[in-house]
């Protein structure tokens, strides 16, 4: 029985719906079941129990014959396509067969299923096919739903509902007959007219000819029944071997975009809708990388921020074991899993992209925890126990374990493609589980795959969550390899949930393409209604909203496909709500299309360089590390730029100085009237040898009162020694004019050195420096040189072993700050190291001793990256905010189980080698695979004559324990950035950072009050593409700024309040005010790219 309900509020582009009509009805959702004593959430119900029994037949002899190639490498997934096709209220499955015929489950009670494929006219068996995909859409909108089936090498078909239980082919009359290596359709209405369009994805057809696959097609539906391949003109390009898209609104202005997950011969599509019929592929400006194998495909809110995120598969093996045996070893240590292509790096993981509401997503899969899933078909995100927040899904495993190393060396001796296809064909399937992981908030998942009763072992593709029955849960249907479907009830009872379906008018009756913004006591969710995801599925148009204990919705808004917004106010909740389309206004035309988005009129900055004259691009040239030191783990070159700011002419304005890099000579900006700069006459340092300038400072070293300037000397292209190494000093003759000084002002330290920090730490009225080595050029991780100098007289004098035992090999330095820590007016010495401590260094008066241990910083070894000082809690005291490589990498450490560096001579041949190592169950691994330590120890294939053998060998077992107990062992028990918070009495506690400033390395800390309300504030901003590529880049960061309480607390500003993107490496930031300016500017400096000037949005 329907309740008719009057809305509270309507706003729309026109009329409210029809006069006729009210604006949504409703339907009480039916009570489920809660799960039997000791039973899981969730509950996978037999095939015998739901009548699902039609096996997903793969009997294709041409597989493992004459199209070895096309149907292993290529689309080798299944779909499941759900709809209500008898419209009864209970929603039936089409399940697709790869060679068998397909079946058609009419459910005929709460799930109980049966399948009527044969008399309905849709089991496709007519003539032997090779099926992959089916959708599920009214294509002719008459209220009865279709099913739209792709074929390989064979024409599609379309099934036309008749509404009496069967159905009857028509692809042609549509113009969707397509013949090709077709995978899925996916339909929308990208041009907005009103009709939904289509998007094929297609794979290899024929590897003999087009081994990179074919091209896929926008079809245009012109309203009248008929489909036009508009491709071309619409901006879709080249070759593809697809295996999903999936279209989603990203960002928001009502146009849907295109993301195409491709296989490895071609990146990924980010195909932009500029709103004029035409596309443009902009994934490598909005994205920082893509996945390699990518596979499938989802979108959703996943932080509750109100915007869509998403989610690409790909096919990174759970644990050492199988990633030794598999992904590791696909190019046997040549191929290094970076593949910076034309486009953008694609790495072999999982991604999750967070939409920031900029240009740019963030990518956060370490940080979620769900970058590794096994060979991944397909990810879904739903809501599956009602909580509000979305959880994820995965299927995963293959018909073959094509990526194991020693099936792949038994498959490569074999004479001919027969008999390399036998191998496989005599291979056992690679069975995995499938994956749950339950949404926690703030970006943390957990693994409740066995807790939920959701890990299903098996060969799993594509899948579906979906309300079967109606009663607000989401159910879980996915295709299984040579088995039936898999139906999972879940029987979760807690929870308020509502379900929303939208009647719109003809062209277009369910609405898709709609975006449903939903306000209740518990915040903000939002859903895009989109039917194709995860995986060659298709599910009906029905939009799932989990509430957990919020008992009302405060406010519904739609943005329907047409323009029109619609808000509904008050809304019941545990109830079907069937909401009516408003009247589109007459003439009523979209918003246009947005391309480039704009900034946020009450964004904190807004970046203006350009417009302020700041004009510096810095480059680097390429240089091989690797060569040098096969085994790295990350590159160290490009330290640089640094950027040092002080009033150099006297005319009360402050100058900014941006230090070279090995592609690009240092500049002095000079400040102007109006906060303009001009590129100062005098540049002594441009005749200098490109070198990296890993850090400077403005210094008054000869007692002048002008500031002079240091310039640290970093970089790994020259040897420890190199005269190219020596940090210079430039002295200031008091009007913004600098000469080299004189040999001898600063000892030549030869040293690769990157951190500087100045004080008169010896009360004399004069300043002096530490200067803190980097690192050992094709040493590392060998500990450089630091130093301690003393200002006599304008001439810097090495005093570190007298003044400071120990500090000259404290490690290898990236930051270091003066500061009273102990409130004695004599400031301290704060140093960061790499696979070491924050150390702490006690100015006595006389001297300084290490006071690392006694602080309570020296059990945090990590890799550490910046450093800065302030008092955060306002208690008073200073604090230390230390920057660290964050939570977002693929290295996991505890105190228990670090991550570490081993750095000896393992074999006796008298090299210094490096092995990384990492826990797994409370065993130590090396990280690298057999293949790649084989090029170092070529003696390792003979100890393991398979990679299954190596790959359950420790380190001991490896090199053994004689070995390792001779070679320097580095260990990072933390990895998180954070505050060391002072207690008092010489004391600190750690306290990390909010969760979105663990995405990337954090490599500048500028602590300020920059939202002018009195308390002190964080901007952090780093990424760092050095990791050796199997690692990747370090590359999730777009730079943060922390909101600050007063008392240690901060909350994180998203990317549109703080008005601050940066992509790219940070390599230095500082505040500064411009002239007329009573609030603070940042100045950005990247490894590559332009110096950036963010400014307050006021000015």
């Amino acid at each position: 029985m329907f309740k008719f309900l009057l809305p509270v509020a309507l706003l729309a582009t026109g009329s409210a719906a029809a006069a006729d009509l009210p604006a949504y009805t409703t339907t009480p959702l039916r009570a489920e079941t809660p799960a039997a004593p000791g039973g899981k959430r969730f509950e996978i119900l037999s095939p015998a129990d739901t009548g699902v029994t039609v096996p997903n037949t793969f009997s294709d002899p041409r597989m493992w014959g004459s199209r070895f190639r096309e149907l292993t490498l290529g689309a080798v997934e299944t779909g499941i396509a759900v709809g209500d096709f008898d419209r009864d209220g209970l929603m039936d499955i089409f399940s697709v067969s790869k060679n068998g015929p397909c079946a058609l489950y009419r459910q005929v009670s709460p799930y109980k299923f049966i399948d009527i494929a044969h008399t309905a006219g849709v089991a496709c068996d007519s003539e032997p096919s090779s099926i992959t995909g089916a959708t599920v859409v009214d294509i002719n909108q008459d209220g009865w739903p279709d099913i739209y089936v792709c074929r390989y090498d064979a024409a599609n078909l379309l099934f036309i509902n008749n509404g009496d239980g069967t159905f009857t082919e028509h692809a042609k009359d549509y113009g969707l007959d397509i013949k090709d290596a077709s995978v899925h359709a996916v339909f929308a209405d990208y041009d907005r007219d009103g009709a939904v369009d289509c998007y094929l994805v297609t794979n290899i057809l024929d590897f003999s000819k087009s081994p990179m696959g074919r091209k896929n097609y926008l079809l245009r539906n012109d309203g009248h029944g008929h489909f036009t391949d508009v491709s071309e003109k619409a901006g879709i390009w080249g070759l593809a071997q697809g295996h999903t898209a999936i279209w989603v609104d990203v960002n928001h202005d009502g146009w849907p975009d295109i993301y195409v997950a491709n296989d490895f011969e071609t990146p990924d599509r980010l195909y932009l809708n500029k709103g004029d019929g035409t596309f443009s592929d902009v994934v490598d400006e909005r994205l920082p990388h893509v996945t390699y194998f990518s596979m499938g495909a989802d979108s959703g809110d996943i932080n509750n921020d109100g915007l869509m995120d998403f989610m690409i598969t790909d096919m990174r093996d759970r644990n050492h074991r199988q990633f030794m045996t598999g992904m590791e070893e696909i190019g046997r240590g040549l191929w290094e899993m970076e593949r910076v292509t034309e486009l953008i790096p694609q790495y072999m993981w999982n991604a999750v992209y967070l939409n920031t509401g900029t240009d740019r997503f963030a990518e956060v899969a370490h940080l979620t925890g769900m970058d590794a899933t096994g060979w991944t078909f397909s990810a879904r995100l739903g809501d599956l126990d009602n909580d509000g927040r979305l959880d994820a899904f995965f299927t995963s495993g293959m018909i073959r374990n094509f990526t194991d190393a020693d099936t792949v060396d038994k498959q490569n001796v074999a004479p001919t493609l027969t008999a390399r296809a036998n191998v496989w064909k005599n291979a056992p399937p690679r069975r995995e589980t499938t994956m749950a992981f339950h949404n926690l908030g703030d970006l943390k998942f957990a693994d409740v795959s066995k807790e939920w009763g959701l890990d299903h072992d098996g060969v799993s593709f594509g899948n579906v969550l979906v309300d079967l029955t109606g009663n607000g849960n989401l159910d879980i249907v996915f295709a299984n390899y040579d088995a039936p479907p898999t139906i999972i009830r879940n029987h979760t009872v807690a929870g308020h949930r509502v379900e929303i379906k939208l009647a719109g008018h003809a062209p277009n009756l369910d609405g898709i393409g709609a975006e449903l913004r939903i306000e209740t006591a518990g915040g903000i969710q939002v859903r895009q209604l989109f039917t194709e995801r995860g995986i060659v599925s298709s599910e009906p148009p029905l939009v799932h909203f989990g509430l957990g204990n919020d008992d009302r919705i405060k406010k519904l808004s739609i943005q329907w496909p047409r323009g029109q917004v619609q808000v509904l106010e008050n809304l019941p909740v545990d109830e079907l709500l069937t909401i009516n389309e408003p009247v589109l206004a007459e003439n009523a035309k979209p918003a246009p299309a947005i391309f480039n988005t704009p900034s946020r009129f009450d964004a904190l900055y807004t970046e203006a360089a350009e417009k302020h004259g700041l004009k510096h691009i810095s480059a680097i040239r390429p240089f091989d590390e690797l060569s040098r030191q096969r085994l790295l783990p990350r590159r160290l070159g490009g330290m640089g730029p640094a950027v040092a700011t002080a009033d150099v002419n006297g005319d009360g304005i402050t100058d900014i100085f941006v230090s070279g890099s090995t592609g690009e000579a240092a500049e002095l900006f000079l400040g102007q009237t109006g906060g303009k700069f001009v590129v100062s006459s005098d540049q002594p340092w441009a005749k200098e040898p490109a070198s990296d300038e890993a850090g400077a400072l403005f210094v008054d070293v000869n007692g002048d009162g002008a500031p002079d300037l240091i310039v640290v000397v970093g970089g790994v292209e020259h040897d420890r020694g190199d005269a190219l190494l020596n940090d210079r000093v430039y002295i200031n003759d008091g009007h913004g004019r600098f000469r080299l000084a004189p040999a001898g002002t600063l000892p030549a330290d030869g040293e690769s050195t990157a951190a500087i920090a100045a004080a008169d730490f010896d009360h004399d009225g004069k300043t002096d420096l530490f200067i803190g080595g980097r690192v050992v050029p094709g040493k590392y991780p060998e500990t450089p040189r630091s130093f301690l100098y003393r200002n006599e007289g304008g001439k810097f004098v090495d005093l570190t072993d007298q003044l400071a035992p120990g500090l000259r090999n404290v490690g290898m330095v990236t930051a270091a700050v003066w500061a009273d820590i102990d409130g004695d007016k004599r400031p301290d010495l704060l140093v960061a190291t790499e696979w070491g401590p924050v150390t702490y260094w006690h100015n006595t008066g006389k001297g300084f001793e290490n006071l690392t241990e006694q602080a309570g910083f020296a059990s945090r070894t990590g890799w550490w990256c910046s450093l800065a000082v302030a008092d955060v809690n306002g208690d008073g005291q200073p604090d230390i905010i230390a920057g660290n490589v964050g939570l977002n990498t693929k290295y996991h450490a505890t105190a228990a189980e670090p991550t570490v560096l081993f750095a000896g001579d393992f074999d006796d041949k008298g090299r210094n080698q490096l092995i990384e190592a990492q826990y797994e169950d409370g065993k130590l691994y090396p990280v690298r695979g057999r293949s790649k330590l084989a090029y170092s120890f070529p003696w390792l294939p003979k100890k393991f004559p398979t990679y299954a053998a190596y790959s359950t060998a420790t380190m001991e077992d490896v090199f053994g324990s004689d070995h390792l107990a001779k070679a320097r062992k580095l260990t990072a028990t933390e990895l998180a950035s954070g505050i060391f918070v002072n207690m008092g009495k010489g004391g600190f506690e750690f306290q990390p950072l909010p969760r979105l400033a663990q995405i990337a390395p954090i490599n500048v800390i500028v602590p300020r009050d920059l939202d002018g309300d009195g308390m002190l504030d964080l901007f952090c901003a780093g990424n760092n593409f050095g990791p050796e590529p199997t690692t990747g880049r370090f590359d999730g960061s777009l730079g943060v700024v922390l909101k600050g309480d007063g008392k240690g607390g901060f909350t994180t500003l998203s990317t549109v309040q703080s008005g601050i993107s940066i992509p790219g490496e940070t390599r230095a930031a500082t505040a500064v005010l411009l002239d007329g300016s009573r609030e603070p500017a940042l100045v950005v400096a990247r490894r590559e790219g332009p110096v950036l000037l963010f400014v307050p949005s006021n000015r």
